[in-house]
């Protein structure tokens, strides 16, 4: 019966074994914690300058649109109403699209009827002359 085995060292052995393995664990997560602490502070250093990069666009943008406020600089005065200069442009722009567009489509229409007026042309042309074939072999 010396096959049993002394029960105090195997006890001491997996104790061992198991502090080792919970340092190797605890190592283990200490350096996950450090990285993950690293990523939070690099991401609020990125929050913190894309928010001074877009306060200082809000800043600029204020500052352009203020100047912009002048009413006589944005309007047409005439004499019984006001117009914004920029309606006004937009209206020539799509009166002259609009005229362009009708100038074309009259042109493609009297193309088209050249056309065929030169077809009828040429199919009288071709009576005519198979007529006078017809006469010259009589």
């Amino acid at each position: 019966m010396e096959n049993k085995p002394n029960f105090r060292e195997v006890k001491d052995e997996i104790a061992a074994k198991l502090k080792e393995e919970v340092s190797l664990l605890g190592t283990h997560s200490d350096v996950n914690f450090g990285t993950v602490n690293k990523n939070i502070e690099l991401l609020h250093g990125n929050i913190g300058k894309v928010f001074n990069i877009v306060s200082r666009i809000r800043k600029q943008q204020k500052e352009t649109v203020e100047p912009q406020t002048d009413s006589k600089e944005r309007y047409f005065s005439f004499k019984f109403f006001k117009i914004r200069k920029t309606s006004f442009v937009i209206a020539v722009l799509g009166l002259l699209v609009f005229l362009l567009t009708l100038l074309c489509m009259k042109q493609q229409n009297d193309y088209a009827l050249l056309m065929d007026e030169y077809y009828r042309q040429d199919l009288e042309i071709r009576d005519i002359q198979v007529e006078v074939e017809s006469l010259r072999n009589k």
